[in-house]
C-alpha cells in the first residue's frame, strides 16, 4: 500500500533529521486511532539504521518493547523508562539494586502503628506510588498536604471510615523519607523517581523516540529531557484525544508539555486504516481531524438503545463499558447463560478481590451493607463506588466469599471463542469487528465526572474508534432478556 500524504511527509521529515542537516530538529507526530503510528515509525526508522548505536526508542511499556524489537530494522534499540533507569542505577550504585514489588508496603508496615494498619494499610501504599510518579521531593513538596491533594484528586479509597487523610499524609511522607534512602532494595517507581530525585546520570542519544506520549507522567517528561543533547532530535509520537490514564498519575495536558518543552514540529496523522467510514464520522465529533480511507467500508453505527438481549452477541465481539459493574453483571449473566465471555483487565479482579478481603464479612448476607458503609463514608470516590456495586451484583449468586472470590477469578481468564467485556480504559490498544458500548448516553460521561473533563470526551474517541466495521450503542437493562 501507498504511504499516505501525511506518512510520506513525516518519511521526508525523518530523512532529513537523520541526515544531521538540522541537529536539535524535534517532531510531534499526532497519531489518530488506528492511524498506522507504529508502521510508520518503524518504516521511518529505516533512515537511521546505519547508526543504530546513536538512536534509542522508549517504548510505553515492556510489552510493546518487545515487539518493537522483532520489528526496528538493523540493531536499533528499543526499551522502557524503566530498563534505562534501572540500568543507570545498576551503574551509579555499588552493587545492583534488588527489586522488590512490596518494598512500599514493608516500609509502611514499619512506619505505621500497629492500632492503625487496618486503616492505611492500602491506601498509603497507592499514595507513595502517585507521589514517586509526580516526582515529590523535587517537583513537589513532602508535606501532609501534598498527599491529601493527591487523595482528592485520585478519589483514592479510604480504607476503612476512620481513616484521615492527614493523618495518611504524615505516613506518605515518613515513607518517602525512608525509600529515597534505601539504595539496596528498589520497587518499580523508585527506578525512574530515584534516577530522577538523584539525578543519576543517564545515557544520552542524538535520537530519541517516544511512544504514547499523552501518557506521560511529570518524572518520565522531566527524564527525557535528561536522555538529549541540546543537539539531539525527540520524534514523539502520540494522541491527546487518547489521553485517559489521569487518574494513574498521567499528565493532564502531557502533549502540549511535550510539545512546548522540546519546541516540536507538529505533524498529523489523520487517516485511519482501522474503521469503517460512518465509525470515523462518529470519532469526528471528538478528534474532527481523524478520516477514513477513501476506499474504506461503510459499515454501520446503530443506536439500539434497550432493544438488545444476552442473544444479540456473538462469539468475537466485544461489549465496552465506561464503568466496570454494568460489565460484571452482564458477565454473570452471560456465563449463567452458558455464554462463553470473559472480562479484559484481570487487575481489576483482584481489586474486586482485595477490597473484599480488605472488608472480611463475617458472611457474605453481610458485604453488601459493610459496602455500602464504605461508598457512603467517601461519596465522592467514583472508582469505589463501582467496585462496590461490581462485588454487589455478584452476591446473590454466591453461598459464602471463598465462592464470591472463585466467581470472580473466573469471569476475569481469558477463554477462546468468547465474547469480551471491558472497560473503556482497558481496551485502549485493542480493536474488533463489531463493538457494543454499553451506556453511551446514560453511563459516558461518567455520572460523577466533571462538566468539562476532557478525558471523559476522550474515554467517548476511544470506545467507538476500538470497532472496525459495525458500532452498536446499546443502554443498560434493568433485567437482561435471553
Amino acid at each position: 500500500m501507498n504511504p499516505t500524504q501525511e506518512q510520506q511527509a513525516i518519511y521526508d521529515e525523518l530523512a532529513f533529521i537523520a541526515s544531521g542537516s538540522n541537529p536539535g530538529q524535534n517532531i510531534f507526530i499526532q497519531a489518530g486511532a488506528g492511524c498506522g503510528k507504529t508502521s510508520t515509525i518503524v518504516t521511518g526508522a529505516e533512515y537511521f539504521a546505519d547508526r543504530p548505536r546513536d538512536v534509542n526508542y522508549l517504548a510505553f511499556n515492556r510489552s510493546i518493547a518487545d515487539e518493537l524489537k522483532t520489528r526496528l530494522p538493523g540493531e536499533i534499540r528499543a526499551s522502557t523508562f524503566h530498563s534505562a533507569c534501572l540500568s543507570a542505577l545498576s551503574r551509579a550504585l555499588p552493587k545492583r539494586p534488588q527489586t522488590d514489588k512490596f518494598k512500599t508496603k514493608v516500609i509502611a508496615k514499619s512506619v505505621i502503628p500497629e492500632d492503625r494498619q487496618e486503616h492505611y494499610k492500602y491506601c498509603v501504599p497507592r499514595l507513595v506510588s502517585l507521589a514517586k510518579n509526580s516526582g515529590v521531593l523535587v517537583l513537589a513538596p513532602n508535606e501532609i498536604q501534598t498527599y491529601v491533594d493527591l487523595a482528592i484528586l485520585h478519589s483514592i479509597e479510604k480504607d476503612t471510615v476512620k481513616t484521615d487523610w492527614h493523618e495518611a499524609g504524615k505516613y506518605c511522607a515518613q515513607i518517602i523519607e525512608r525509600s529515597y534512602k534505601s539504595l539496596d532494595v528498589i520497587d518499580f517507581d523508585d527506578m525512574l523517581w530515584l534516577t530522577y530525585c538523584r539525578q543519576i546520570q543517564l545515557y544520552k542519544y542524538p535520537f530519541i523516540f517516544t511512544d504514547e506520549s499523552q501518557d506521560f507522567n511529570a518524572v518520565q517528561l522531566a527524564l527525557l529531557s535528561r536522555m538529549t543533547y541540546p543537539t539531539s532530535s525527540v520524534i514523539a509520537v502520540g494522541d491527546p484525544y487518547q489521553a485517559i490514564y489521569g487518574f494513574r498519575g498521567a499528565l493532564d495536558n502531557s502533549c502540549a508539555r511535550m510539545i512546548d518543552k522540546f519546541d516540536m514540529r507538529v505533524m498529523p496523522l489523520p487517516v485511519s486504516f482501522r474503521c469503517a467510514k460512518s465509525i470515523i464520522r462518529v470519532a469526528q465529533q471528538f478528534n474532527p481531524d481523524i478520516r477514513a480511507l477513501p476506499d474504506a467500508p461503510d459499515g454501520q453505527v446503530v443506536h439500539l438503545y434497550d432493544d438488545w438481549s444476552l442473544n444479540t452477541f456473538q462469539p468475537g465481539d466485544a461489549v465496552l463499558c465506561r464503568t466496570n459493574a454494568p460489565v460484571v453483571r452482564l458477565a454473570f449473566q452471560l456465563l449463567a447463560g452458558r455464554r462463553q465471555c470473559y472480562i479484559e483487565g484481570r487487575e481489576y479482579g483482584e481489586q474486586m478481590i482485595t477490597l473484599i478481603k480488605k472488608i472480611n464479612p463475617t458472611s457474605i448476607s453481610d458485604l453488601p451493607k459493610l459496602l455500602d458503609a464504605q461508598v457512603q463514608a467517601q461519596p465522592d470516590n467514583h472508582m469505589l463506588f463501582d467496585k462496590a456495586e461490581a462485588i454487589k451484583s455478584l452476591c446473590l449468586g454466591c453461598s459464602n466469599t471463598s465462592d464470591l472470590i472463585t466467581l470472580i477469578d473466573t469471569l476475569f481468564t481469558k477463554k477462546p471463542d468468547a465474547i469480551v467485556l471491558s472497560s473503556v480504559h482497558k481496551s485502549k490498544g485493542l480493536e474488533w469487528n463489531r463493538v457494543f458500548v454499553l451506556g453511551w448516553h446514560s453511563l459516558m460521561p461518567h455520572p460523577k465526572s466533571k462538566e468539562d473533563d476532557q478525558q471523559e470526551l476522550n474515554l467517548k474517541y476511544v470506545a467507538c474508534t476500538r470497532a472496525k466495521r459495525e458500532l452498536f450503542f446499546i443502554e443498560p437493562l434493568e433485567k437482561t432478556r435471553d
